[in-house]
């Protein structure tokens, strides 16, 4: 059943840059927002750091210092399927 939405000018021009030709405003939303499913596979989300290396070794040494274990542990450490030293 279709509803009827109040966005902003600035939120309908991006929308509207998104939509793929043929596609209905309501198709790039469902594209754009998939639904959120309980009890996603983390191993999903493998692959998909899109950030600076120096930025994913700060993270580690974080996660590290929390678990107070080691700050390095390259053997099963990598970006990119290289091993990080």
């Amino acid at each position: 059943m279709p509803k009827t939405i109040t966005i902003t000018d600035e939120a309908h021009k991006r929308l509207t840059a998104s939509k793929k030709p043929g596609e209905t405003l309501s198709d790039a939303i469902l594209r754009l927002l998939p639904p959120k499913s309980k009890g996603r596979d983390i191993m999903d989300l493998a692959g998909t750091w899109q950030g600076e290396e120096d930025e994913y070794k700060r993270i580690l040494a974080h996660i590290a210092e929390g678990r107070n274990e080691p700050k390095s542990t390259p053997h099963d450490v990598t970006l990119n399927n290289t091993p990080l030293k």
